[in-house]
């Protein structure tokens, strides 16, 4: 993505291009995890399909901001013709970034637990 960035394209079409991959990769994990679920505990219903649905916006909008803001603040030039790891302040921050964007889903699901058991 950072070739791209400084690539001679206008940002705005390879920032739209990468949102929409990045949706269609949320939508996919969401209908992964509904079906993983389907097949576990086999209690599919409208307000489980609630929560996967706004579970998917929040993971797909959390993606693209984040995304667009670490190719617009940290454009780096890539080195062809070479396999290199992430450096620098993306790599630095890509494990909290993780973590936040669990964190919605993973307190709905504690949420849900809690209220089971109690």
């Amino acid at each position: 993505m950072r070739a791209f960035v400084l690539a001679p394209v206008e940002r705005r079409k390879i920032l739209i291009g990468k949102n929409i991959v990045l949706t269609l990769i949320a939508l996919v994990f969401s209908a992964a995890l509904l079906f993983v679920n389907e097949i576990a505990f086999g209690d599919l219903t409208p307000g489980i399909l609630l929560f996967v649905s706004l579970s998917f916006l929040v993971f797909a909008v959390t993606m693209a901001l984040t995304g667009n803001w670490f190719s617009i603040r940290f454009p780096k030039r890539m080195k062809f013709g070479k396999r290199t790891n992430i450096s620098g302040v993306p790599g630095l921050l890509i494990f909290p970034l993780l973590i936040a964007m669990a964190m919605p889903p993973l307190v709905a699901v504690g949420v849900g637990i809690l209220r089971r058991v109690y």
